[in-house]
């Protein structure tokens, strides 16, 4: 069910993008806080999975799931990670095409085409607007090319997404962080109002969210169950965080890991 709210921002998305395969998109966009007395309260949502930065933190991860009659956003101050001089939101936004022969979660609604929404401004102290921050033109976007969905079995594809698969030399390494440079990164293309004239229905009906958010917390793994290289120090490395792994070029490797519980979570890599 469609709020009845009049949006300032634009669904955006990059200008040469699939609409048969999965696709992950990057958005920038940088602005400058004079002072430690500036606001920003943003809505944010997207078509089907974003994470969003500031200043290369991760604020908030969404949207709820919904379905293709409720499509929600989430509302965040992101006031108190603010710093005086030049900052940067950043997005990740996921879109599940159904068009694609990759796998996809059942339980996360998506349309034919992916999107990105922001709606926010920079306020001062008084509640005067500085800047303007919604998603249109002014926002900068990348397409990754080296993450790819891939169904290992009926399990991971229905319920997981699939499984991924990660070429490391083409991640745009740092880009959601301040000093990154998207000057060879294209403009987004607004392409739709989140609300139409008429009476007429968009792909998205956006509501609020309904529920708070989930917590997230830096976790270790309890213990290495099993692994192909048992003289490896394997403890060290995926337990107590103490050593990196040092593994030869072309080499296959693989461990399993009890988190001591059942768990929701992102895995956190450091490869060099």
């Amino acid at each position: 069910m469609e709020e009845n709210k009049i949006w300032s921002a634009k669904w955006i998305w990059p200008r040469n993008s699939f609409l048969d395969k999965h696709e992950i998109v990057y958005f920038r966009r940088s602005f400058f806080v004079e002072n430690d007395q500036c606001q920003l309260n943003i809505n944010v949502s997207a078509d089907s999975r974003y994470r969003l930065f500031l200043n290369g933190k991760s604020v908030c991860v969404g949207p709820l799931k919904g379905d293709n009659h409720t499509h929600y956003y989430e509302t965040v101050d992101l006031s108190p990670y603010l710093k005086k001089g030049k900052n940067v939101l950043a997005a990740k936004v996921l879109h599940y095409s159904p068009l694609s022969s990759e796998p996809s979660p059942e339980s996360i609604w998506h349309s034919t085409k992916g999107g990105f929404l922001l709606e926010g401004s920079l306020q001062s102290s008084s509640g005067e607007t500085i800047e303007i921050l919604d998603s249109n033109q002014d926002w900068k976007c990348l397409i990754d090319h080296a993450i790819h969905y891939e169904a290992e079995s009926w399990l991971s594809s229905i319920w997981l997404g699939g499984v991924e698969r990660v070429n490391g030399a083409k991640l745009p390494h740092g880009w959601q962080s301040i000093e990154h440079n998207d000057s060879k990164w294209d403009h987004a293309v607004p392409f739709l109002d989140p609300q139409l004239d008429h009476g007429l229905l968009t792909p998205w009906q956006l509501t609020k969210r309904s529920i708070p958010f989930l917590y997230e917390k830096e976790k270790a793994f309890s213990r290495v169950m099993r692994s192909d290289e048992e003289n490896l120090p394997l403890t060290n490395v995926f337990i107590n965080n103490t050593g990196p792994l040092h593994l030869l070029k072309g080499k296959q490797f693989i461990v399993e890991l009890d988190a001591g519980e059942l768990t929701t979570g992102y895995l956190n890599i450091k490869v060099s």
